[in-house]
C-alpha cells in the first residue's frame, strides 16, 4: 500500500534547512559529503540520488594558502605530507578547533556532491519523487502519542493564521522529528504510554528506554550548537 507523507516546515522560503540556502544560493550549505566508516547507508542514499539527477559530484579544490604570498598547496599534495597526518589525528580526536576542522585537508576519497541546479532543490527533488505534501511556514507547538488507539496528534500554527487563534490540530499514523527544539522532540517521547507493550516487564522495560531518550533529548536544550 502507498504511504501519504506530510512534511510541516516552519520555513518560510523552502524545506530542506541550511540546504535551503540564504538569500543567495547556497549560501547556507556548500556542499554534502559522507566521511564516516558507518555512513555506508547514507553514501547509498547520495548516490541513488546521484542516479535520478538531483546530485551532482563536485570536483571541490580544497587546500592551504600561505601568507605573504605563500601560494596554495592543493589538499592533494597536502595529503602526503606529515603535517596532514597531524591535522588528520587532530579531527578524528575530536579537536574542531583545528585547521581542518571539517576533515577537508587530510586525504579521503569521499567524494563532494551538490544538488541540481542548487542545493535547494535536493529536498524539493526527493518531496517531488515520493509525492510528499510540503506545508512551509508552520510551526508545530506539540506531538502527543494517542496511546492504544496509534498514531500521533500533531499542534501546529500557521504563519498566515493569528497568534492568538486556536492551533491546527491533525492526526498521523507515524512521525519523524527532525528539529533543534530539544523540549519539544522529549515531551514528544515522554508522551508514549504502555500501551503497546505485550507484558508488564516489556512495558517496564520500554518507559525506562523513553524516559532515558527523554531526559538526554532535555540534557541538550542546554548545550551550545556553535
Amino acid at each position: 500500500s502507498s504511504v501519504s507523507i506530510t512534511i510541516l516546515d516552519a520555513g518560510r522560503r523552502g524545506i530542506g534547512g541550511r540546504l535551503s540556502g540564504g538569500r543567495l544560493p547556497d549560501s547556507g550549505a556548500a556542499f554534502i559529503r559522507c566521511t564516516s566508516a558507518n555512513g555506508s547507508q547514507l553514501t547509498r542514499v547520495l548516490s541513488q540520488l546521484e542516479e535520478v539527477g538531483i546530485l551532482g559530484r563536485w570536483d571541490a579544490r580544497f587546500g592551504l594558502l600561505g601568507n605573504a604570498g605563500g601560494g596554495f598547496l592543493p589538499r592533494q599534495v597536502l595529503a602526503k605530507t606529515a603535517v596532514a597526518q597531524m591535522m588528520k589525528q587532530d579531527y578524528n580526536q575530536g579537536n574542531m578547533g583545528g585547521v581542518d576542522f571539517c576533515g577537508l585537508l587530510s586525504g579521503g576519497d569521499a567524494p563532494f556532491y551538490v544538488g541540481m541546479p542548487t542545493n535547494a532543490s535536493i529536498c524539493e527533488g526527493i518531496c517531488r519523487l515520493a509525492g510528499a505534501e510540503i506545508k512551509l511556514g508552520t510551526k508545530v507547538i506539540s506531538a502527543h502519542h494517542l496511546g492504544a488507539k496509534g498514531g500521533w496528534e500533531l499542534r501546529s500554527q500557521s504563519d498566515s493564521a493569528s497568534a492568538t487563534g486556536p492551533a491546527n490540530s491533525e492526526v498521523f499514523d507515524a512521525l519523524v522529528i527532525a528539529t533543534h527544539d530539544p523540549v519539544l522532540a522529549a515531551a514528544a517521547v515522554r508522551s508514549i504510554g504502555p500501551d503497546g507493550a505485550h507484558t508488564a516487564a516489556a512495558s517496564e522495560l520500554e518507559q525506562q528506554q523513553l524516559g532515558a531518550l527523554a531526559d538526554a533529548l532535555s540534557a541538550q536544550h542546554a548545550i551550545p550548537v556553535f
